[in-house]
């Protein structure tokens, strides 16, 4: 992706505590968002919107001396009045209202954070779909050819997780830990369905997959996979006739 804020720091100002124009969280409330410039045009002791972060890459220079800082117009690719960020690629997309991004790359594509609301998720080669309020799903190809024609792809599906024995108590709006558990890790349960948008989608076999990576059953084929409860792992495979 495109370099949206170059930025350079003065060493020496920074030990007078001057502060970098770059933060790295994105959870500014409106009180702060005052602060943040719009467009392109940046004055001292303002500073960039969060959200860059997600819209493209970013880049830090540490010299006394140099090119000041640039910044692109951000406008163009966060859009704070839907709530809604896209990539200088086109590939990456955090609808920050509604609680989820997804990603549609050729060889990488999926969805993370509230299915529940996002609905039926149409990306390049997949559509993906859950009423979970928490869910990452993505497929990856194995053999650095397009989803659209990989013949063996990686599909990964996870949620919540917390030690056994974790316990809190409500206090109000927050939580007080009173036991933080001990091993085995829990997952909450998977639940969800993914299908593949291509021709031979019926005859690309899927097989899940343990922790390890060992097959532990059949999945139907690619054009219907429907997640299990106790599989994160899935390997997607053209078969040869």
């Amino acid at each position: 992706g495109e370099i949206l804020a170059d930025v350079r720091l003065d060493p020496e100002e920074l030990l007078r505590l001057g502060g970098t124009p770059l933060p790295q969280d994105a959870s500014f409330d409106e009180l702060r968002l005052k602060d943040v410039p719009v467009g392109a045009e940046w004055k001292l002791g303002q500073r960039v919107d969060p959200l860059v972060h997600f819209a493209g890459r970013t880049r830090v220079r540490f010299e006394r001396e140099g090119a000041g800082s640039r910044f692109a117009d951000l406008g163009k690719r966060i859009d704070r009045e839907r709530k809604i960020v896209t990539s200088t690629t086109g590939e990456v997309r955090l609808d920050y209202g509604a609680g989820f991004m997804t990603v549609d790359a050729p060889r990488a594509q999926g969805v993370s954070g509230n299915l529940s609301k996002a609905g039926a998720v149409r990306l390049g080669a997949l559509l993906i779909a859950s009423p979970m309020d928490n869910l990452h799903v993505m497929a990856v190809s194995l053999d650095g050819e397009p989803l659209a024609s990989s013949g063996r792809i990686l599909l990964q599906a996870m949620s919540e997780e917390q030690n056994k024995g974790w316990r809190v108590t409500a206090q109000g709006r927050t939580n007080r830990i009173d036991s933080i558990g001990g091993e085995p890790w829990q997952v909450r349960r998977i639940r969800g369905e993914v299908r593949f948008l291509r021709p031979d989608a019926a005859r690309m076999r899927v097989t899940a997959l343990d922790g390890t990576g060992t097959a532990v059953g059949a999945s139907g084929t690619a054009a219907e996979i429907r997640l299990r409860g106790d599989v994160l792992h899935y390997l997607v495979e053209s078969v040869r006739e």
